[in-house]
């Protein structure tokens, strides 16, 4: 079940009216810059360092569409891609009908909106690392197959300033966590497959696959992420002031889509 396919398609979440009981996943092992968004809609992007079409795809359109709607969700101009052309080739033209039809509740003019950034690791832990998101920050410093990817030791844009960016909590699988990575990988189950399974045989499977994992990253996990790049569009309206549930889900997303289509799921969301 938690097999992670190929990200250079598009798999789309069920429409926004199917996942109003499912809440965004945010627990980190620090925020890096800036903090955790607790108002508005927020477009969370997770990725990876060692993720090139992270760096060639979804980080360009993040930083668009930080841009574009600002931190206050009233820029509703025309969307127009940055200068690196990649942030809108190779996307899946037909991911932008995916699915706030009939969902969206009507929000003020002015509700806030944010993009926020959590870099994490499923694999290639010796590269996908807290130090290495740190010096993307900084320095804009790239490394392993996205150095290779990009052909420069550095990323064609800086992240900016005021986007909220975070580490992932990446825990070991041992008895003292087992429980935990339990509940969390139930989270990518089918509620139909979870709900059939006998109980016991439904656990001693979730069991055996949390240890074959051996670690958990806890915001892509917990989000029920398929692979590099997730997108996951939230309303913080149900969050609480600390916890991991940081709103309802409104839209998820595993790969690629243009600029000029998530602005308009992101703008249905507005109640634009």
């Amino acid at each position: 079940v938690l097999a992670r396919p190929s990200t250079s398609q598009a798999q789309r979440g069920p429409p926004l009216s199917q996942m109003s009981a499912r809440q965004a996943h945010v627990e980190v092992e620090r925020w890096l810059q800036g903090e955790q968004p607790r108002s508005g809609i927020v477009l969370l992007l997770i990725f990876q360092v060692n993720c090139p079409g992270c760096f060639l795809h979804a980080l360009p359109t993040a930083i668009e569409l930080h841009r574009l709607f600002g931190d206050d969700g009233t820029n509703t101009s025309d969307p127009r891609p940055i200068s690196t052309s990649t942030a809108e080739s190779d996307a899946d033209a037909d991911a932008g009908d995916a699915g706030t039809e009939g969902g969206a509740a009507q929000k003020p003019v002015g509700t806030p909106f944010t993009v926020a950034l959590v870099s994490t690791a499923f694999e290639d832990f010796e590269k996908n690392t807290l130090e290495n998101t740190q010096a993307l920050l900084d320095t804009s410093t790239v490394i392993g197959e996205t150095r290779k990817a990009l052909g420069a030791d550095t990323a064609p844009f800086a992240v900016p300033a005021d986007i909220p960016v975070a580490f992932d909590k990446v825990v070991t699988i041992s008895p003292q966590t087992l429980d935990e990575a339990v509940a969390i990988f139930r989270r990518a189950l089918p509620e139909d497959v979870a709900s059939r399974a006998p109980p016991a045989i439904l656990r001693a499977a979730l069991e055996r696959m949390a240890l074959d994992r051996g670690s958990m990253a806890k915001t892509f996990d917990g989000n029920t992420s398929q692979g590099t790049p997730t997108w996951v569009l939230y309303d913080t309206e149900s969050c609480g002031p600390v916890g991991a549930d940081a709103g309802t889900v409104l839209h998820t997303l595993t790969g690629h889509m243009a600029v000029r289509d998530y602005a308009a799921i992101i703008g249905r969301a507005l109640g634009r």
